[in-house]
This record gives structure tokens, C-alpha cells and sequence, in this order.
């Protein structure tokens, strides 16, 4: 496994201790994966990257939802327009969400 993700360590442990700063935690499984991100990119440009793109999806997420309250435009856009808006509108929250959980992470670091 250390081989084929290239990685330079692999440790599987029981109970690990609390993870380093700028660690990377995923559940996979009944595991929990651990990556330290120390020195792998820019954390300040990545920031700035993901705010952009938080401000651009939460943009057109306002504009939908603007349509979606508006009696009119359910009522007389076509059933099938109004499905899509709505599922964007889903999509566009759990991009959002998962935006704010990585900026978290590095905030954290």
C-alpha cells in the first residue's frame, strides 16, 4: 500500500494520539485516515482559491433561491425547471458545506 500511494510513511495503529496540526482527517471505513498536509502547497493560496469559489457558489445559490421564492416563477416555469432549480440548489449547499469543512481544516493548521 505504501508503494502505490507513494507515500514516504504508513503507520496503522489501534488508538492514535490527537493529530498533528494541518492533519487531514478522513473516516474511511470503520478506519480513520490521517494525512499530514505540512509543506505539501500554499495553505494562503488555497484559502484565497476556495473563498473565491465560496463567494461564486454562494452567489448563484442566493440568485436560485431568489427565483424558487418567487410564487411566479414556480407556478409558471415548466415543473421540470423548477426540479432542477431545487436540486442545484441541494448541490450547491453540500458544495458549500464541504468548501467551509476543508477551509476549516485549514484554518486549523
Amino acid at each position: 500500500m505504501k508503494a502505490l500511494a507513494g507515500l514516504a510513511r504508513l503507520e496503522v495503529v489501534a488508538a492514535a494520539a490527537a493529530p498533528a496540526p494541518g492533519t487531514i482527517q478522513q473516516p474511511v471505513e470503520g478506519w480513520e485516515l490521517r494525512l499530514p498536509m505540512a509543506g505539501l502547497f500554499d495553505v494562503a493560496a488555497e484559502q484565497a482559491r476556495l473563498a473565491k469559489e465560496r463567494a461564486k457558489l454562494a452567489a448563484e445559490l442566493e440568485s436560485l433561491r431568489k427565483k424558487l421564492d418567487n410564487p411566479q416563477f414556480v407556478e409558471r416555469a415548466k415543473p421540470e425547471v423548477v426540479e432542477q432549480s431545487r436540486a442545484r440548489v441541494a448541490e450547491l449547499e453540500d458544495r458549500l458545506r464541504r468548501i467551509d469543512e476543508t477551509a476549516g481544516a485549514l484554518g486549523a493548521s
